[in-house]
């Protein structure tokens, strides 16, 4: 399988250590032959896949901008959550501490 690219992306922000850049991971996946599944068992998959995934259209479209909007705003609330507890610190007593704990895992 060949698999080559011609756009470079650049970064804006230094990447942590433990981000790798595509070309790596696509060597890696390239490198590999050795076949994981029969073809009756891919044939299995692909057909669950198919009969799982959402239809495309209007309607869907809606409902994954609706549960974006969801995930991003829930999100949202436990960062402020976050902030909100490391802001206050020790003043408060356990017993609201591990409310808070409890919201961040939430």
């Amino acid at each position: 399988m060949d698999v080559h690219f011609t756009v470079d992306a650049t970064f804006k922000t230094a990447m942590p250590k433990n981000v790798t850049h595509i070309r790596g991971c696509l060597r890696y996946i390239c490198s590999k032959q050795e076949s994981k599944f029969s073809d009756p068992e891919v044939t299995a998959l692909t057909a669950k896949l198919e009969e799982l995934k959402l239809k495309r259209g209007f309607q869907t479209s809606l409902k994954h901008k609706a549960n974006v909007r969801e995930l991003v705003a829930e999100k949202a609330v436990r960062d402020n959550l976050v902030s909100f507890a490391l802001n206050v610190g020790h003043s408060w007593s356990s017993d609201w501490q591990s409310v808070i704990r409890m919201l961040i895992t939430v």
